[in-house]
């Protein structure tokens, strides 16, 4: 389908072009708000600037399209295909995305507040400058993306894929981290504050000087983590695994580690007035 041919029949008031192809079609500038492009084959479109509000794009293939400043507000974007997508300044707000496929795209300074994103694959993407305020990360996968700095407070990451993902100064104050894959995760002067990471893997996660004041770590793995001068206090390690982890100089004030496996911790240095450690594992620790 030609962009004329698209256009023509969208003006006398047709909506629907679901499995349309329109792969490499130029649409820059253009108002489609509410279209149906539900599978439609949009690969090397060029849509910046253009209005697609409220739009069905589920299931649609915009491999490598350009999408700079467009807007899908309110669009539902569920599996679809944006890899490698240039999607610069896009107005994204309460879309969905369930399922999309987000690889290696560029959504730098785009807007994605209040948006669905679970399931969503983002691995590789550049999310510069982005906005993720109230934005549905359940089950995503983030892995080796860059979110330092970025302020992720009372965001709901359970299940969530954010291994090796640099959360260095994050604010993940409140979030909601429970079964979250932070395998290798670099969450260096992070805020964790009250965060939920029970059943969490943090294996060989960097967290030093993370403030993890009374956050949930109730059986999660923190296997040759380290804690360095982190900020544990009233955190709870009930039955969590802190096998060969370091917590040098951490402060451990009323940190509760019932139950927990501190084999071959370090401990040297740690401020433990008041800590808990009724049924733990002390096996080798280091003080």
């Amino acid at each position: 389908m030609t962009k004329e041919q698209l256009l023509e029949r969208y003006a006398a008031g047709e909506r629907d072009f679901s499995g349309a192809d329109l792969t490499g079609v130029h649409l820059s500038f253009t108002n489609l708000k509410w279209i149906n492009l539900r599978h439609a084959k949009l690969s090397e479109a060029v849509l910046c600037g253009s209005i697609l509000s409220e739009a069905n794009l589920s299931g649609a293939d915009l491999t490598g399209a350009t999408l700079t400043g467009v807007n899908l507000g309110r669009a539902n974007l569920s599996e679809a295909n944006f890899h490698k997508a240039i999607m610069y300044k896009a107005e994204l707000r309460e879309t969905n995305m369930h399922k999309a496929i987000l690889t290696e795209s560029d959504l730098t300074g785009a807007d994605l507040l209040g948006a669905d994103l679970t399931q969503a694959n983002l691995k590789g993407a550049i999310l510069i400058d982005t906005l993720l305020l109230r934005v549905d990360f359940r089950q995503v996968n983030l892995e080796g993306v860059d979110l330092s700095d970025f302020d992720l407070s009372d965001t709901d990451f359970c299940g969530a894929n954010l291994s090796q993902t640099n959360l260095t100064m994050a604010d993940l104050r409140m979030s909601d981290l429970r079964g979250a894959n932070l395998k290798g995760a670099t969450l260096r002067e992070a805020n964790l504050r009250s965060a939920n990471l029970t059943g969490a893997n943090l294996n060989e996660a960097i967290l030093l000087q993370a403030d993890l004041s009374g956050a949930n770590l109730g059986e999660a793995s923190l296997v040759g983590a380290s804690l360095v001068e982190a900020y544990l206090g009233r955190a709870n390690f009930n039955k969590a695994s802190l096998v060969g982890a370091n917590l040098s100089e951490a402060q451990l004030r009323s940190t509760d580690f019932s139950n927990a496996d501190l084999t071959g911790a370090d401990l040297r240095g740690a401020y433990l007035d008041k800590a808990v450690f009724e049924g733990a594992i002390l096996d080798k620790v280091i003080k």
